[in-house]
């Protein structure tokens, strides 16, 4: 979906940039200048837009939809961690969740050693929220030996 919004609103600018380039040849390319008349060079001058339009497109396209994979990513983490801080305990169970979520929806790199709480304060601190005090990990520690 976040690569369909980029997609359109790259296309709508450059419909737009389209448009003014037409109105700006109309209203001020005089009389006198003849275009030409060449099949070829309307080709290539075609060619050579089109070209332009699809590069702009994949570069700013990919761009745009990076940035809102990432804030979406943003907005279901943060959804997540509000539910798993009210719930006050970590189960072993949630810690898959939380590597795919830092991995997946943040791109966050992870190594499977990192402790969970070490983790859910990272990735807490990402998106802009704290580990509740007294939160439970006591599940997921492992003890001291």
């Amino acid at each position: 979906m976040a690569k369909q919004k980029a997609d359109s609103v790259v296309g709508i600018v450059l419909i737009l940039i389209a448009l003014i380039i037409a109105i700006v040849n109309l209203a001020f390319v005089p009389a006198s200048i003849r275009l030409p008349d060449g099949r070829m060079i309307a080709f290539a001058l075609v060619a050579a837009l089109a070209g332009i339009a699809y590069i702009s497109l994949f570069f700013v396209g990919n761009t745009i939809h990076r940035s809102q994979k990432l804030a979406v990513g943003r907005l279901i983490t943060t959804q997540w961690l509000n539910t798993l801080f009210k719930s006050k305990r970590l189960f072993a169970s949630d810690v898959g969740s939380l590597r795919n979520y830092a991995r997946m929806l943040l791109e966050i790199p992870v190594d499977d050693s990192e402790p969970p709480p070490q983790l859910a304060q990272r990735l807490a601190k990402e998106v802009g929220l704290n580990v509740p005090d007294g939160f439970d990990f006591s599940e997921v520690e492992k003890p001291v030996e």
